[in-house]
């Protein structure tokens, strides 16, 4: 994911369909030590409503709004 795009992400457990849209680097780019690798930021670790890791990006269209 690059920063201002909104990719959509289901859950593999509870079937949650979300979208997700990293914020531009000027507001986290203080909060990541360096050699941070870029692919690792925005990627999603868990589900944020049922907390299981299997998400994987979708191929609907995001809703940008």
């Amino acid at each position: 994911m690059n920063p201002g795009e909104t990719v959509r992400f289901a859950c593999g457990d509870c079937q949650i369909v979300f979208d997700l849209c990293v914020a531009p680097p000027s507001e986290w780019a203080e909060e990541f030590e360096e050699g941070t690798e870029p692919e690792e930021i925005g990627k999603p670790i868990l589900c944020p409503f049922c907390g299981d890791a299997e998400l994987n990006p979708t191929h609907d269209r995001p809703t940008v709004g």
